[in-house]
């Protein structure tokens, strides 16, 4: 658990940089942080689909069924619509400057994602691999 806990960690210190920089960057040129979030959690959606189905869960083959991705894009959805919230709260109501609402809320997200990704998105893998692992040799 640590090792998949670890590697999830680099995935998204890679997926939070693109985000970061797309975020910071639209609002230095007068962009809203709403439509801000937007781009920045929409940018880094493929790579973290992928890197975590492959490198994070251990799922060979470049991509799942069609359910496994549209849980995926649920999953991210519900986390941006979460992250909008936040920001409102941290940006909005409480006036935080982007970096540390951006540091908050990346904490928080990433959580519900790892858990999210874990339970839902590539839970039938995992829990298929988990049971062929635990039957007795024929």
């Amino acid at each position: 658990m640590m090792a998949r806990l670890l590697r999830f960690g680099l995935v998204g210190l890679l997926t939070t940089a693109l985000a970061y920089a797309v975020f910071v960057g639209l609002i230095a040129i007068g962009i809203g942080y709403i439509f801000a979030s937007v781009a920045g959690w929409a940018a880094p959606m493929t790579v973290s689909y992928l890197l975590n189905r492959r490198f994070t869960f251990n799922i060979s083959g470049i991509a799942g069924p069609p359910t496994e991705m549209a849980t995926f894009v649920i999953g991210s959805l519900l986390q941006l619509t979460l992250s909008l919230a936040d920001y409102s709260l941290l940006m909005g109501a409480l006036s935080l400057a982007p970096t540390p609402a951006f540091i908050i809320n990346t904490a928080l997200m990433a959580a519900f994602s790892f858990l999210f990704m874990r339970w839902v998105t590539f839970r039938a893998k995992l829990d298929s691999r988990a049971s062929l692992a635990s039957e007795p040799p024929s």
